[in-house]
């Protein structure tokens, strides 16, 4: 499970910079070519993959939550414990 976590999170970290780079700095004559855009596209895939398979799993909701930054994540929280009360 941590393997197919540690993945999802590296890939959605590369594809955010891939994003950045090819949105504020690739020059626009040169671009990635089309098989860097396949390679890119093909992790892409495999980690939505990877994520159907921990996508339930108490770590994977953490992961999630530690997207949204610490102040939202208290607040997360907190609605959530308030349902077991």
């Amino acid at each position: 499970m941590a393997t197919a976590l540690w993945a999802v999170a590296t890939t959605f970290v590369q594809a955010q910079e891939k994003r950045n780079e090819a949105d504020y700095y690739v020059d626009p004559d040169q671009g990635f070519s089309p098989q860097e855009v396949e390679s890119h596209l093909a992790e892409i895939r495999a980690a939505f993959k990877a994520w159907g398979t921990v996508r339930d799993h108490p770590s994977a909701q953490e992961f999630l939550l530690s997207l949204l930054g610490p102040k939202e994540r208290l607040q997360t929280r907190a609605i959530d414990a308030s349902k077991y009360m």
